[in-house]
Order: structure tokens, then C-alpha cells, then sequence
């Protein structure tokens, strides 16, 4: 996208795990200041993780919820129980591939309106979700696998 002449910035909260180009920003605050101070100002969110991965699977539901709590549009992979939620509540899309990843981040970037349509969306669903709830919820399903699997 920046090729093309979009001024992206992108911030990640985390380690770092390979060489970073000079637009990304490897950030590592406290939570509470992350979510207020970094997603705060953010344009658009993502969840680029792989569908296929059992920790973000559902990890995701936790970033979700701090996305959709600061009005912000989510663009994510198609992560079962994050997709659910964002087609549910209309806050976002939910990409099948990279390239279509990037189609909704354009799009967002493109169409402030919508953009600011999909993160009010989110912010109004977002009481519906918590850290509790989505604890139990986990724990929930941690422990139908458990059940069904042959040891």
C-alpha cells in the first residue's frame, strides 16, 4: 500500500521478532495507556493472525473486544470466533486472504465514512463484552476439547 502512495503507519504491541521497516513501530506501554493513547489515535485495527493457529484462534477475542471498545473498524482474518462477532455486529471485515486483507484496509482508508460507521457499530456492541466473559467462554470450550479428545 505504501507503494502506491497510502501513508500507512503501523504499530504493533509486542517483541520483536524480525527486522521492521522504518513504518513500523514496535511499541510496548501498559495496557491501559496502549489502548488509550495508541488505539486511541489509530485509524483502522487488525488482526493478522493465522486462522489456523489454536492460540490465535482465540487470543483474538481479547484484542477484539479493546478494538470495538475505542470505536475503531476491525479488519481480521477469518478467525472462527472473531469473525463471528464482527459479522454479527457489523464492525468490521473479515478477510479470506492477503490480498483481500489489504482490499478492506484501502477501503477503510478510502471511505472515512464507513470506516467511522463499522467503529461506532463496534463501540455499541462492545458492552456485550468483557474479560470475564470471554474467560468463560474459553474456558468453556478448553474444556469441550478436553472432553471429546481420546487420551
Amino acid at each position: 500500500m505504501r507503494k502506491r502512495g497510502f501513508k500507512v503507519e503501523l504499530y504493533i504491541a509486542g517483541a520483536k521478532l524480525m527486522e521492521l521497516p522504518d513504518f513500523v513501530h514496535l511499541v510496548s506501554y501498559p495496557w491501559p495507556k496502549f489502548v488509550n493513547d495508541v488505539l486511541a489515535s489509530a485509524d483502522v485495527c487488525v488482526i493478522p493472525y493465522p486462522p489456523d493457529s489454536f492460540t490465535f484462534r482465540y487470543a483474538s477475542l481479547a484484542k477484539l473486544s479493546d478494538y470495538m471498545a475505542t470505536g475503531k473498524p476491525v479488519v481480521s482474518t477469518n478467525l472462527f470466533y472473531t469473525a463471528k462477532i464482527i459479522k454479527k455486529y457489523n464492525c468490521g471485515f473479515v478477510a479470506k486472504n492477503w490480498d483481500e486483507f489489504e482490499f478492506y484496509i484501502e477501503k477503510l482508508y478510502n471511505d472515512r465514512e464507513l470506516a467511522k460507521k463499522l467503529g461506532e457499530n463496534g463501540l455499541r456492541a462492545s458492552g456485550e463484552f468483557n474479560y470475564v466473559l470471554l474467560a468463560e467462554k474459553l474456558f468453556d470450550n478448553l474444556l469441550e476439547m478436553f472432553r471429546g479428545a481420546k487420551l
